[in-house]
């Protein structure tokens, strides 16, 4: 599966790629535990992401679960604290208060 999604970041538009991105990105998380790769594919995502974009929240969680992963915890913090400011009042801002509160 991340085979293809890693295909379709090569062939597709934009919105389409950024979406391949986050799918793959989140098998490699959740099913191989393969942060290091995970991290790579959603870096590039967060990177790119509108404040308006609905996943972006969702991607800088991922992506600050990842980093905790492999040890970076001041690049997790980081990415937790941009959570909470960008997306006040969410259910992504409360996960991300309580992820901070449990580190």
């Amino acid at each position: 599966a991340v085979d293809d999604y890693r295909q379709l970041i090569r062939l597709s538009p934009q919105r389409e790629r950024r979406r391949a991105q986050y799918r793959a990105a989140a098998i490699l998380q959740d099913e191989l535990a393969d942060h290091f790769g995970a991290i790579a594919l959603l870096e590039k995502y967060v990177s790119s992401a509108q404040a308006s974009d609905a996943l972006g929240a969702e991607a800088r969680i991922r992506l600050a679960r990842s980093y905790m992963k492999v040890g970076n915890r001041a690049k997790a913090e980081t990415l937790l604290a941009s959570v909470i400011s960008r997306y006040p009042g969410t259910p992504a801002a409360t996960r991300a208060r309580q992820m901070l509160d449990d580190m």
